[in-house]
């Protein structure tokens, strides 16, 4: 090598933007104690929550399937919340950083069409069979018109409550987290990096 190719090159290394490891280090463990705290947290109150539906099968016994929904659904949604935090972390010093950072804005995106999609399946299949547990159906009064047309209200308006909480459960909860970790990603371009 002469020394015009080692100018050249020296001038090359010189004007390569660098990345700020330690500021994205920073913002990546800040980025992971955020989410990790929520997902502990979501965990206990999913936990809780699961608990709490069994109580009333110890006065309507015939409720025991739509609380063994509830468990399953549980089960499943801590089961996402522990795979979000244990495989959180980013190490910025590896060489593979962006690539990280992309599965695990891709991660996210499918932890959130996951939930939503669990949550808009199993909330009308609870809700039908804590309709039947209740005895609702089976009421000699009601005629089967009222009592479809009652279900299907209940359906409907039950749907739509589920996505607004959902979507708001996840703006307040998750969607802070994913913006993060966009703007984590962003520093890793080279057109956004200190020089």
């Amino acid at each position: 090598m002469n020394e015009d190719e080692l100018k050249n090159l020296w001038q090359t290394d010189e004007t390569t933007p660098r990345i700020d490891v330690e500021l994205l280090q920073k913002n990546s463990d800040v980025w992971y104690g955020k989410l990790r705290r929520k997902a502990r947290i979501d965990v206990w109150a999913q936990g809780i929550t699961t608990a709490i539906s069994f109580i009333p099968v110890l006065f309507f016994p015939r409720l025991i399937i739509a609380s063994i929904l509830a468990l399953i659904l549980g089960i499943w949604y801590v089961r996402e919340l522990r795979g979000l935090y244990k495989n959180g972390g980013l190490d910025i010093q590896s060489k593979a950083v962006s690539e990280s950072i992309t599965e695990k804005i891709n991660y996210l995106s499918r932890f959130f069409w996951r939930t939503r999609i669990a949550l808009y399946i199993f909330m009308p299949l609870t809700l039908i069979a804590t309709y039947f547990g209740l005895d609702f159906s089976f009421a000699p009064s009601i005629p089967f018109e009222s009592r479809v047309i009652r279900l299907t209200a209940i359906l409907f308006f039950a749907e739509v409550l589920v996505v607004i909480l959902c979507e708001i459960y996840f703006i307040i909860l998750y969607k802070p987290a994913l913006k993060q970790l966009k703007k984590i990603s962003k520093q890793m371009d080279p057109g956004n990096c200190n020089a």
